[in-house]
């Protein structure tokens, strides 16, 4: 009861500095988009590997192209043949380095035998799809 009463008396005026506006509007506005991220309905695919944003992932010290194609990977919406398909159906599904009937994200980053030398030389020693995320996550 004194909690309600005194929610509706007058409040006190009290000067704040900018600083301390600009902390507190800062503060409040990334609970908000934390609240919004881990009760949205979008990119349910992403947050089974990163439950909330990181900061600190490697990441965000590539250059934006290569942020993006990584985030269209970890998204499901990476421009592949299969995905595109599904989009627009003129599009055909298949791989044109190989006989695969698919072109796939999985395909092309672990299974596709043309693509094996580059696989080598940019993927660590045993991929796999669980590998969207730095090590330290």
């Amino acid at each position: 009861m004194l909690a309600k009463k005194s929610s509706t008396a007058q409040q006190q005026n009290t000067t704040t500095s900018f600083r301390t506006a600009q902390q507190t509007i800062r503060n409040n506005s990334t609970e908000e988009w934390l609240n919004r991220w881990a009760t949205g309905k979008t990119c349910r695919s992403l947050f089974t590997y990163m439950a909330t944003p990181n900061p600190k992932d490697n990441i965000n010290s590539l250059e934006r192209r290569d942020q993006v194609i990584i985030f269209r990977l970890r998204t499901h919406h990476a421009p592949v043949n299969a995905h595109l398909n599904r989009i627009q159906p003129m599009v055909p599904p298949v791989f044109h380095f190989c006989d695969a009937p698919y072109e796939t994200k999985t395909h092309l980053l672990f299974q596709c035998t043309s693509l094996q030398d580059l696989r080598e030389e940019y993927l660590p020693p045993r991929p796999g799809i669980h590998y969207t995320q730095t090590p330290n996550n």
